[in-house]
């Protein structure tokens, strides 16, 4: 007989997620679209069941968005923030699973709400917070597959897993570190059971799509993923990402967390049976590449949830063995008031101005990503409506970014633009320039930072200004400038595999 669980404190829970959610909508018009957002959209536009840097779910979403609402701010960062609410409940859920009560329950929300990485991804339409949703999703079957001692339920895992896949390609971590935590206990008898084998079925076949499609093409994201890690071990190197572990979970949360790993190794369910050992070998286990080669530190934060689940267990057990009645009564606060010193960098607190005047305070740049959008599609209507009258129906717009092409496509339409073309990650497979009306571009309207490459592909290149990003902000699109180009120097069919992996 499986151990009796706790009540589940839902209208807590329900409270502590809506919470959440009305922070991020509040905040969600401060600045603007970043442009990862609007790429997510102009993939979608164009579905295809795998991209060259991310999975299909996502640009899906924000298609489905876009159809409804046009390209409306509001309408993703609400599927942004309600994935991100959702997390503080599966929170809860987990820390019901682990034997967590009430209070426990809510110290996880509370812990979760309050991590600055949640905070600042559950305010961007990026594939980052549904990936954390699809993590969460996975441990929570996981945990309960532990609790219940039932193999049985790796095929739901399996399933779950699948689905995570299609959200981002990350999650392949996951499912590695559960498999060798598996091993690594008395559970390894479950890898060789046939529920385990459905469950790899089951994502096997969900990924075959997106491996045909990978075939198709030539295996593109091993290329970006080769060439993003080694970006990214540059730019996060062991220690420091290390140290942003301690950052993105937020100064308190790191002691609950530590008490969680701790707990977790320790712990064993109330009925002397169920082993949550492998729990504990999960972050170590998904930590371990990263500290030896570097990488992004977001990466892991999906199992945060988790060691503040089992933190908060602990401290529940602890507290009530020891009459802590106003350490209880205390640390809830504690939680939300540790995480107010980080609040200011991952939130869009500041007005506009103020952040601009100090935007090298932020020690990220995704709020520069969200100035001058608007901005550079005015630039290019003006240089479109000075075209003379007969090459107005036959331009294009390239850029030398997925960045600013997707700008274009997704808010550029609404003024007569063409979509945007680059060679850049998933745009390439979009194709070169196109006029309105479908034909190959005779004359381009291009966003770039070096005029060469453009004189690559044309005999005439004609600086027609650089981009106007409001306030001073500089971003990634800070030093380019618009250029007008005729006469392509070949057909676009020759012209456009040689710029391939510009940006």
């Amino acid at each position: 007989m499986h151990n009796v669980l706790p009540r589940l404190a839902s209208r807590s829970l329900a409270t502590i997620a809506a919470a959440k959610l009305a922070l991020h909508l509040a905040l969600a018009m401060r600045y603007g679209f970043h442009r990862d957002e609007l790429y997510y959209v102009a993939c979608g536009l164009e579905l295809e069941w795998c991209y060259v840097d991310h999975a299909p779910v996502v640009p899906l979403l924000g298609r489905a968005a876009y159809e409804l609402f046009g390209p409306s701010l509001f309408a993703l960062r609400f599927v942004a923030g309600a994935a991100s609410a959702a997390l503080v409940f599966l929170a809860g859920l987990i820390t019901r699973e682990l034997g967590g009560a009430a209070w426990a329950q809510r110290l996880a929300a509370l812990a979760v709400l309050g991590a600055p990485l949640f905070l600042l991804t559950g305010g961007l339409f990026q594939t980052v917070v549904f990936d954390q949703l699809a993590w969460l999703a996975a441990l929570f079957l996981l945990i309960r597959a532990l609790r219940e001692q039932r193999p049985q339920k790796l095929v739901a895992l399996g399933a779950a897993i699948s689905v995570g896949l299609l959200v981002k390609h990350t999650l392949t971590l996951l499912a590695l570190a559960i498999a060798f935590a598996l091993l690594s206990t008395a559970q390894r008898k479950w890898l060789a059971t046939r529920w385990a084998w459905t469950g790899l079925a089951i994502a096997l076949a969900c990924a075959a799509p997106s491996l045909v499609w990978q075939h198709a093409h030539g295996w593109p994201s091993l290329e970006f993923a080769a060439a993003n890690g080694a970006r990214s071990a540059r730019e996060f190197p062991p220690p420091a990402f290390a140290a942003l572990q301690l950052v993105l979970m937020g100064p308190v949360n790191v002691a609950l967390a530590a008490l969680g790993l701790l707990h977790l190794w320790r712990a064993r369910a109330t009925d002397g049976r169920t082993h949550f050992r492998a729990l504990a070998l999960l972050y170590p286990l998904a930590l371990a590449p990263f500290l030896l080669r570097g990488g992004k530190p977001y990466y892991v934060g999906p199992l945060y949830p988790l060691l503040f689940a089992a933190g908060a267990v602990a401290l529940e057990r602890i507290s009530s063995a020891r009459g802590w009645t106003r350490a209880r009564s205390l640390a809830p606060a504690g939680l939300l008031v540790g995480a107010l010193p980080l609040a200011w960098m991952v939130l869009p607190i500041a007005p506009r101005q103020f952040f601009a005047e100090h935007q090298n305070a932020w020690p990220h740049s995704d709020f520069k990503e969200m100035f001058g959008w608007p901005e550079l599609v005015e630039q290019l209507v003006r240089a479109r409506d000075q075209l003379p009258p007969d090459e107005r129906e036959q331009f294009g717009v390239l850029s030398d970014s997925y960045g600013e092409a997707s700008v274009v496509t997704t808010l550029g339409a609404a003024h007569g633009l063409p979509r945007g073309a680059s060679p850049h990650n998933q745009l390439f497979f979009h194709g070169p320039p196109r006029t309105t009306g479908g034909a190959d571009a005779r004359v381009v309207l291009a966003v770039a930072r070096s005029r060469e490459w453009l004189e690559r592909c044309f005999e005439e290149v004609v600086d027609a200004g650089a981009l106007e990003i409001p306030l001073g902000v500089r971003n990634e699109a800070s030093f380019k400038r618009i250029y007008v180009c005729r006469r392509p120097r070949a057909a676009w069919s020759e012209l456009w595999p040689a710029l391939r992996g510009v940006g």
